[in-house]
């Protein structure tokens, strides 16, 4: 098989004949275009990553399928443990009653020093940091994304946590870093 061998040429006759077709499944369970684009970009950077393992597989396009829809799946599932993490986050805020209660107005004030905090990262810690929490990206995701090591994007995403850390706490808000991974 000519892709297994890393024929870019093949791999692009198989991309643009299977995208059509990847298209309708996918589109099913993403909330638009973008996200859809994801989801296929992923899942070609792994069938090329995979290419090695394609003379063992005797449907490629089945394979394809598999792992676009687990892409999906991971996807999801991570969304839904971030929303279900927040979630629980804003109902201890919102319903404290304790010292240390933050409020509506105490929160907004600290979205505005995470927004100001963010937008003062250098370039290359504010792409990793948005990639990780804003595109809900993996540090595996981004390495690859990026042309990174594993370790480069982990301890880049780490002092960006830090330094946002540093501003909240300049600000007045004392919060260990697995808030700050649950709040973006």
């Amino acid at each position: 098989m000519q892709i297994a061998e890393g024929n870019e040429s093949a791999f692009s006759d198989f991309f643009y004949f299977l995208v059509p077709r990847l298209k309708p499944a996918i589109g099913k369970f993403t909330r638009g275009e973008d996200e859809m684009e994801d989801i296929l970009q992923e899942t070609f950077i792994k069938l090329w990553l995979s290419r090695d393992m394609l003379p063992n597989i005797d449907n490629i396009q089945g394979y394809a399928y598999k792992i676009a829809l687990n892409t999906l799946r991971m996807r999801i599932r991570h969304e839904m443990l971030h929303r279900r993490h927040r979630e629980q986050w804003e109902r201890d805020v919102f319903n404290a009653t304790e010292p240390g209660y933050i409020g509506q107005q105490g929160l907004s004030e600290m979205q505005e020093i995470i927004n100001r905090a963010i937008s003062a990262l250098s370039g290359q810690r504010k792409k990793i940091y948005q990639l990780s929490r804003e595109q809900g990206l993996t540090i595996p995701q981004i390495a690859i994304a990026l042309n990174l090591s594993q370790n480069t994007v982990k301890n880049t995403l780490i002092a960006a946590l830090a330094s946002i850390r540093e501003q909240l706490i300049l600000a007045g808000y004392h919060f260990t870093i697995a808030c700050l991974w649950l709040l973006f």
